[in-house]
């Protein structure tokens, strides 16, 4: 109490007592005891497990409730089991009704609700772009060259690691689809699809001739040597079919090493036209088309044709890809 005790003076500060001691007064004075309390300080008490544990069981009692009031806000309504499963049970909520019902209602006013766009591969199916042509080493056939802006014209290209029979059979593909159009004197893996560092050429054309002598396949090639002077050649792709022969310079000659069909290594040297098919199918192995070789101000006059195929890919389902 604050009133003075009978027989104390009321000059002397009230006791104030800390509960939890028995001894604590913060000044002298006669306590109930009749003896003078020292002056003494407080010790910090750590907290005992029941503490700890008390405290545990109200934060999970808070966060139970934040978790119900949570799933009853996102349209959480219940639970159901059949057998060993259990599915959780959602409704919209009160909040999520009106946009789901808006979102509709856009998608029904354009007509289609919104679809995942498909990818065309330029095979004149809708494939995966990362898909090979069907049977492209298995089997005989003539294979469909890809035309710009096909995405595997710009694709790495990997490294053969493997020489075996598809392989041989893969030449052989690439050496039908050569001779099935009549202007062709060389052809890269990519061109049908397939991202394989493997070229087929036959300078001479002599698809009649049974020895088939100067048909060379060439796999993981490299140019280690070409010459400083540069020769003027009128070039065209099968990629690119709407294009004329277009002026290009390339090295007078170039030196390349690579790999036979049976895996065993060479070099060779080739020189004036046989240089120029060289270099320009090794380039469809590094993603280079041969119109950024054209000189610049041959580019505003293929611009038009370039506008062509690129409308032509749209309309078999593809779509421009960033070249």
């Amino acid at each position: 109490s604050n009133q003075a005790r009978p027989g104390q003076s009321s000059s002397n500060p009230p006791c104030r007592l800390v509960l939890g001691s028995a001894r604590s007064c913060s000044f002298p004075c006669r306590c109930s005891s009749g003896r003078t309390a020292p002056m003494t300080q407080r010790r910090p008490r750590r907290p005992s497990v029941a503490h700890l544990a008390v405290a545990g069981c109200f934060a999970g009692s808070c966060l139970l409730q934040w978790s119900r009031c949570w799933l009853a806000g996102s349209g959480f309504v219940g639970a159901s089991t059949r057998g060993s499963s259990v599915r959780l049970v959602w409704e919209p909520s009160a909040l999520e009704r009106p946009l789901i019902t808006a979102a509709a209602a856009a998608a029904t006013e354009a007509g289609k609700r919104p679809q995942r766009r498909k990818i065309a591969s330029g095979f004149g199916t809708l494939i995966n772009d990362d898909d090979k042509p069907k049977g492209w080493n298995t089997r005989p056939q003539v294979l469909k060259i890809v035309r710009y802006p096909h995405p595997a014209l710009r694709r790495e290209n990997k490294l053969v690691e493997k020489f075996d029979d598809k392989l041989k059979q893969f030449a052989e593909n690439l050496f039908r689809t050569l001779y099935n159009d009549p202007t062709g004197v060389g052809l890269a893996a990519p061109q049908v699809g397939v991202n394989l560092r493997m070229l087929v050429y036959n300078i001479e054309r002599c698809q009649d001739d049974p020895l088939r002598q100067f048909e060379r396949v060439i796999i993981n090639p490299r140019i280690v040597a070409k010459s400083d002077e540069l020769s003027k050649l009128d070039e065209t792709c099968l990629s690119f079919p709407n294009i004329e022969p277009t002026r290009v310079w390339r090295a007078s000659w170039v030196e390349m090493e690579g790999f036979d069909l049976e895996g065993k290594p060479f070099k060779d040297r080739f020189e004036g036209m046989e240089a120029a098919a060289m270099q320009h199918e090794f380039e469809h192995l590094e993603g280079i088309i041969f119109t950024d070789r054209i000189e610049e101000e041959l580019q505003p006059s293929l611009r038009p044709m370039l506008d062509e195929l690129i409308a032509d890919y749209k309309a078999r389902g593809g779509s421009q890809p960033k070249l």
